[in-house]
């Protein structure tokens, strides 16, 4: 959680979106990462959060919640590398 915290907290477009950042699409999510970033640092911020992404995959599956599962392994390899 604490990733998410600092992936989140970083850019000033999230902060100033008037919307939180986990009520927002998965793809405006990843815009939101990487603006004003270098494209080194939007790298390796998309790569945290596809990490991320994995392993709720990971929690959902061990849980026996399969789609929910399915779809943030699915995000992560979409969006994030």
């Amino acid at each position: 959680m604490r990733r998410a915290h600092r992936l989140a907290g970083t850019g000033a477009a999230v902060r100033a979106s008037g919307q939180d950042f986990i009520t927002r699409s998965v793809e405006d999510q990843v815009t939101l990462l990487v603006i004003g970033d270098t494209p080194a640092n939007g790298q390796e911020k998309c790569l945290a959060y596809a990490r991320l992404l994995a392993e709720a995959g990971i929690t959902y599956q061990a849980k026996g919640q399969t789609a929910l599962a399915l779809g943030a392994y699915r995000f992560a390899l979409m969006y994030c590398c």
